[in-house]
């Protein structure tokens, strides 16, 4: 990971200007593989590409869910694929611990904005108290809140967990 000169919490998760221009602006969406609402995905991130043209998405590479949404967001505006940049889970290789592994990946590389779409938990076996929102949505928009990225909602686990309430700005 490369540095830069700011300061604050931030400053190791921002991604850092290479050569004589700004780093291009990273968003990176977490979600709930249960995520079926396509719009406040489209919406928010057709928001952040008319002021950041040069937006790179950031996922985690799930076949269904919010990052497929964003995925495919991507793709139908047109985002060559040098500013998709997916995170898969190597689930063979680590097990449980990838998901967990591959969103610390995805905080690590750097961030302006993380957008966090989580459904309630949907694991029959689940022993936390309910209500919750899913394990590695929440997993990943905890690790980039800590980082000193910017989570919206601000941060989603402190809002109730249902589709109405998480969407862009936390707004219902």
């Amino acid at each position: 990971m490369t540095t830069s000169p700011d300061t604050g919490p931030r400053a190791a998760t921002t991604p850092a200007t290479r050569g004589s221009g700004p780093a291009p602006h990273r968003v990176l969406v977490t979600g709930s593989r249960t995520w079926k609402n396509h719009a406040p995905i489209h919406a928010a991130l057709d928001e952040l590409l008319t002021t950041h043209p040069d937006l790179v998405l950031v996922h985690g590479a799930c076949k269904q869910g919010a990052d497929a949404i964003a995925d495919r967001w991507a793709r139908l505006r047109g985002l060559p694929d040098n500013r998709i940049v997916r995170h898969p889970a190597e689930w063979r290789r680590y097990k449980a611990a990838a998901g967990g592994r591959r969103n610390t990946a995805m905080v690590q590389a750097g961030a302006h904005i993380c957008l966090a779409f989580i459904d309630l938990c949907a694991k029959p076996a689940c022993d936390k108290p309910m209500p919750h929102g899913s394990h590695g949505a929440e997993d990943c928009a905890r690790k980039a809140h800590a980082a000193g990225i910017p989570v919206t909602p601000d941060p989603p686990w402190k809002t109730r967990h249902d589709a109405v309430q998480l969407t862009f700005g936390g707004a219902p």
